[in-house]
């Protein structure tokens, strides 16, 4: 089921907007303005893995955010929050698999220091000596250029006034400090059957919890293996489709939230897989054929995400690798300077102190698929923000791609028919051998 906080919470808390999945009992997690999303989700994660080991059932979850771009009510924020979500269940698998123990970690210290023994006057008497050696004048020309600029300015704002030259006759480093702290982190692991169970949308962010199980990753691999039921269920398309208007049906505000892939149980107990799939819905001013055209390329769009979310429920491979650098370097530098013929030599101490975080993230996906399905294909808009968009369902069970095997093979089979001089063959779509169990409603509440 799909939730705002319109549903669950005082008007002041509706800048964020909740989408769930149904789960028996699992209360969508309060978000309130000015909260951290990612905290209130990681801790959210925790509770639920509690929650649902109490209950017998186990499950492993993790959470992740990513910011969304662009104004609500564009196309661009749409977009934006396609790929949005693509970086926050990126993340998501990576907190996975560094929970399951995949993660390779390595760290790198190094220090370096170099005092000079004595003073500043004698750290510039030897710069003055090894410059006298190489034949240098007391002042380089850009340290001169240097001079004449800065009494060039300072004439310039005192209007004439005279002010004394300031020369950089010598400089040297007398001592440095320089600490470089390196860590890195690299996961590779593959997941299967990995289940979307909260999307949030919260403060100009995203965030999503996913959990695993023994018993999703069974149903990935009846999907990757294309598994076929004994006792196919002939309304399983029926069932998914009148599933899916209710989830809408159901959702008092935004629907860009059903974006991912979902479960739930058909009357004969198996597992079916819905990929949502969103698009923005513009036709970029344009009108008559190009518009439509441009809406149906967009559509198509929506469609292919949908398609895509039932291949990485089915296996999902991520490689990622992560860096943090940290830097302290000091450098204390004698100079001399001579002002009106009187030289003065002054200590200076200069500091550069910086972090720095880089990420690089992958996940790759690979299905091929027979029986699945388009269950729902509507441009829809959003009531917050006005913005028109598409969103595509696709469906798979064991039912569907069982009852698209058979149909297909009975049309070549009719055509072979054909040739041969069968023409008056029976079209009677022919019913399953085995008999499947009363079609009944299913209760979401039970499919944890």
């Amino acid at each position: 089921m799909t939730w705002t906080l319109r549903s669950i919470a005082p008007r002041a808390t509706l800048a964020a907007l909740f989408f769930s999945q149904w789960a028996f009992a699992l209360t969508p997690p309060a978000v309130n303005e000015g909260d951290d999303l990612s905290g209130v989700l990681s801790t959210y994660a925790l509770s639920s893995q509690a929650e649902l080991s109490a209950r017998g059932k186990n499950y492993r979850f993790t959470s992740a955010t990513a910011p969304i771009s662009g104004s609500p009510g564009t196309a661009a924020y749409i977009t934006s929050l396609n790929l949005a979500y693509q970086q926050a269940l990126a993340d998501a698998y990576s907190g996975m698999a560094e929970t399951l123990g995949a993660a390779n970690i390595s760290s790198l210290t190094s220090v370096s220091t170099d005092n000079l023994t004595g003073t500043a006057q004698d750290a510039i008497a030897d710069c003055k000596m090894k410059k006298a050696a190489n034949g240098e004048p007391s002042s380089s020309l850009s340290e001169k250029a240097m001079a004449l600029l800065d009494r060039f300015l300072a004439d310039k704002s005192s209007e004439g006034n005279e002010q004394p030259e300031r020369l950089i006759t010598c400089e040297t480093i007398t001592d440095k400090r320089a600490i470089e702290d390196t860590i890195e982190k690299t996961i590779a692991d593959v997941f299967e059957g990995s289940r979307v169970v909260q999307t949030v949308i919260h403060d100009g962010e995203i965030g999503v919890v996913i959990a695993l199980s023994p018993e999703t990753a069974r149903t990935a691999g009846v999907l990757a293996a294309q598994q076929p039921s004994t006792a196919p269920n002939p309304r399983a398309i029926h069932e998914v489709a009148e599933w899916v208007e209710r989830q809408t049906g159901q959702q008092p505000g935004n629907l860009m939230g059903l974006v991912g892939s979902r479960m739930f149980k058909l009357s004969n107990g198996e597992w079916a897989v819905i990929g949502f799939g969103i698009a923005p819905a513009d036709s970029g001013g344009f009108s008559g054929a190009m518009g439509k055209q441009k809406l149906s390329a967009q559509r198509k769009t929506a469609a292919i995400d949908a398609q895509r979310e039932l291949a990485r429920f089915a296996n999902t491979t991520i490689s990622a690798h992560s860096e943090k650098i940290a830097v302290d370097n000091q450098t204390g530098t004698a100079r001399s300077i001579e002002l009106n013929d009187n030289e003065t030599i002054e200590s200076i101490v200069q500091r550069s102190t910086y972090s720095r975080f880089k990420a690089y993230t992958t996940t790759a996906s690979k299905l091929r698929l027979t029986g699945g399905t388009q269950v729902y294909s509507q441009k829809l808009k959003d009531p917050e923000s006005s913005a028109e968009f598409f969103l595509v369902a696709h469906a798979w069970s064991p039912s569907l791609m069982t009852l698209a095997r058979d149909f297909r093979q009975h049309t070549q089979q009719g055509y072979s028919q054909g040739r041969s001089g069968g023409g008056t063959a029976s079209s009677k779509r022919t019913e399953p051998s085995s008999p499947t169990q009363p079609t009944l409603v299913p209760i979401i509440e039970q499919d944890w």
